[in-house]
């Protein structure tokens, strides 16, 4: 799958300022293992690594002029849901781990697995981690 040329696609697309999207997605899968392995969780790894790397499969420079960050952040769950069902056949889980993402923030696009629950609490984690990575580069501090 990581190496599809749809998914190799995202390495064109900036994520949190610092990283491609790409690279943010392979960042949110490796977040995800590490936390199952740490706490001894028991999951479907397939479902974590498939449902994690293809989360952000929206395909699109979300910073292009016309795109709101609130647009962005309130509809590319259902943009990447649907661009990884149009190319790969996907669990009911991985297609939740997709779809509820950005939950709290979609309070109605609720975690119905403890997969979706870890791959959404990663994102988080990478993001804050990819935004502080930026800011201290650009701010020269370490």
């Amino acid at each position: 799958m990581m190496k599809h040329p749809e998914v190799r696609r995202m390495k064109k697309y900036k994520q949190h300022r610092n990283a491609d999207t790409y690279s943010h997605c392979r960042h949110v899968t490796l977040k995800s293992i590490w936390m199952i392995q740490r706490m001894g969780i028991r999951a479907d790894m397939e479902a974590v690594i498939r449902g994690a790397m293809l989360h952000d499969f929206y395909l699109y420079e979300a910073t292009a002029p016309g795109i709101s960050p609130w647009r962005h952040g309130w509809t590319h769950p259902e943009t990447a849901l649907g661009n990884a069902e149009r190319i790969f056949y996907l669990s009911p889980k991985e297609k939740n781990i997709i779809y509820s993402h950005m939950w709290p923030i979609r309070i109605t696009h609720i975690p119905k697995c403890r997969e979706a629950v870890i791959v959404s609490l990663a994102d988080k984690m990478c993001a804050v981690e990819e935004a502080l990575l930026w800011s201290r580069r650009k701010t020269g501090t370490s």
